[in-house]
């Protein structure tokens, strides 16, 4: 039972801030999903998404990133 629960209560952390190594080191939950939205929109929605399927809109794939996340 001890371990379920120190399972969970990662599992919960990993669901919360993401598996960068980073972030799961940092203390500051706020500070760790700021920096992993920011992080994501930068590197894989601005450049990456964008560039492998020729998104017409950017700004637009931007807001929707944000209203899911």
């Amino acid at each position: 039972m001890i371990w379920n629960c120190y399972v969970l209560s990662h599992f919960n952390r990993y669901l919360t801030v993401g598996g960068f190594p980073e972030l799961v080191l940092s203390d500051d939950d706020i500070y760790a999903q700021r920096m992993l939205r920011e992080d994501v929109v930068d590197k894989v929605i601005k450049h990456d998404v964008l560039t492998l399927f020729n998104i017409r809109s950017p700004l637009l794939m931007e807001n929707c990133f944000y209203t899911f996340a």
